[in-house]
């Protein structure tokens, strides 16, 4: 058993490495259009207000680089009938529909595992933010977005292909003031005493 995992193991390291880092844009090509371009476009994962000023360089783009980077990995999964995003790794693993929490004035990064073989996205329309599709099962892309310092509030995230959102697949962005969640910690370190 114990050879049939480290196999197993290799097997999807070897399917991702083969997969690449490709998964941040889809280029598609003739008689293959994108869910979400048209024939020959190639779909940016980034917010097109980041790419923008990581593009630009200088002072903005420096301003990106600097800020804290919270990365979050969700995968697509059918759970109880509903389609839904599971969150992967540290405090949101295993989770139906996280709330994916951050502070404002970070850098968001969710990178979205297709689980299940359907075609996904992930959307965060209050950010004009939406990822390239993952259309096989083990694709991947990275959803990059700046949260500036005033954009405190929860925002809806949810894939934008036609009944998912509806079917179940929908979770939230919490944001915090960054002078929040510093007392919020502070009052939690408390009442852990």
């Amino acid at each position: 058993m114990k050879g049939f995992v480290v196999l197993s193991s290799v097997l999807v390291l070897a399917g991702l490495l083969a997969l690449g880092t490709t998964g941040c844009s889809l280029q598609t090509g003739p008689g293959n259009p994108g869910a979400h371009g048209s024939p020959g476009s190639t779909v940016s994962a980034t917010a097109a207000a980041t790419n923008q000023q990581v593009a630009m360089g200088g002072a903005a783009s420096d301003e990106v680089a600097a800020l804290e980077i919270v990365s979050f990995t969700l995968h697509t999964a059918v759970t109880n009938g509903k389609i839904v995003f599971v969150g992967v790794g540290g405090e949101i693993d295993g989770i139906v529909n996280p709330n994916l929490e951050v502070k404002s004035g970070t850098r968001l990064e969710v990178t979205l595992i297709n689980g299940d073989g359907m075609q996904h996205d992930i959307a965060l329309p209050d950010f004009a933010a939406n990822s390239s599709p993952v259309r096989w099962l083990g694709d991947q892309t990275v959803l990059t977005l700046v949260v500036d310092d005033d954009q405190a509030g929860i925002f809806p995230y949810y894939c934008t292909f036609p009944g998912h959102r509806q079917a179940g697949q929908e979770g939230r962005l919490v944001v915090r003031e960054k002078a929040l969640a510093a007392s919020n910690r502070a009052s939690l370190a408390r009442s852990l005493r």
